[in-house]
């Protein structure tokens, strides 16, 4: 009978990809030792202002700029073991860690315009699993844990950089804080080095990563665990609107965003009620009811504002582009 056993990592994804490739060995069930003293949290959120979702920036602070985030996430089954055997009786198929719920409190300060260091502090609030038996790998009571994971210190150094391109290697280490047993952290301390390149274009910026994780070997059951090699992209869409702050309003021109302002908010009613909304005291997208279906007048003055800026930036950009408006 042999036994694999797979880490597999659920990473958030908005409109950035993060992986990573784990070393993983095979051995007899005989021969198998069984250390269980592994981190499957394979999320770690990105620290520093200009941080994509899941990806740093190769960009550093401004100096002595803070930045504090919270950053909670949910893993669905990170550790499952599969028992291949020729008897079928034998054979199984369990996921270790089905549920992982964590938040991570994450810190970082920026030195000189060109450094960063950041501290991060991963709590596990809810873990539910199947244990399983050191001996010959099957199901063993349930898994349940929460607690304190590894504590993450993370640095970044910003080489080179222009208004378009940027690059940056950023070293890291985890304290082995968390309880391995129960797989909310490594045996031992853990190294890193990540090298970011970022890309800053009119519309969009992309950013590049690849790097190493260095850590002591350990083994669950006959899997080996090891070194780790990182690679990720990210690309995040950024709003170019064209810049219209140059462009005065003339006093007779500007007495039409009130109109248009008005124009804009029926225009948007109509449309949603076609699409069979009606009104209701808040928002709900199941029923089809928005609190804002209502005269241009009944609005509040934040919702109209919303409506005059509209305007506002439609009249400056049809000026800014040669055009004239003038009333019959």
């Amino acid at each position: 009978m042999s036994l694999l056993s797979r880490l597999a990592g659920r990473r958030c994804l908005g409109l950035a990809l993060a992986a990573g490739l784990l070393v993983v060995g095979r051995a007899h069930a005989q021969s198998a030792t069984d250390e269980r003293s592994f981190d499957v949290q394979l999320f770690h959120a990105p620290i520093g202002p200009h941080s994509f979702i899941t990806l740093d920036s190769a960009r550093a602070a401004q100096h002595k700029q803070l930045s504090l985030a919270l950053v909670s996430n949910y893993q669905s089954k990170p550790f499952q073991i599969t028992i291949e055997s020729t008897q079928p009786e034998l054979a199984n198929k369990f996921d270790v860690v089905t549920h992982q719920l964590t938040s991570e409190l994450a810190g970082g300060m920026g030195l000189m315009d060109r450094f960063e260091v950041g501290l991060a502090i991963p709590v596990t609030f809810y873990m539910k699993g199947s244990d399983y038996s050191p001996v010959n790998g099957q199901p063993n009571g349930d898994l349940s844990a929460a607690g304190l994971g590894d504590i993450r210190v993370e640095g970044k150094a910003m080489l080179v950089s222009s208004s378009a391109f940027a690059f940056a290697l950023l070293p890291g280490a985890t304290l082995p804080t968390g309880d391995g047993r129960k797989f909310l952290g490594d045996k031992s301390a853990t190294g890193r080095l990540r090298a970011l390149v970022e890309f800053d274009l009119e519309s969009f910026r992309a950013a590049l990563m690849s790097g190493f994780v260095g850590r002591a070997k350990t083994q669950s059951f006959n899997s080996h665990l090891g070194s780790q090699f990182l690679y990720g992209a990210a690309v995040e869409y950024k709003p170019a609107p064209r810049d219209t702050s140059g462009v005065e309003l003339p006093p007779e021109i500007a007495e039409l965003t009130e109109m248009l302002a008005k124009n804009t908010h029926e225009n948007w009613a109509r449309q949603r009620i076609e699409d069979g909304w009606r009104w209701g005291p808040r928002r709900d997208d199941a029923k089809k009811e928005h609190p804002s279906l209502v005269p241009y007048e009944k609005l509040s003055e934040k919702e109209k504002q919303y409506d005059r800026r509209t305007a506002t930036e439609t009249i400056k950009t049809i000026l800014s582009l040669g055009y004239q408006i003038e009333k019959r």
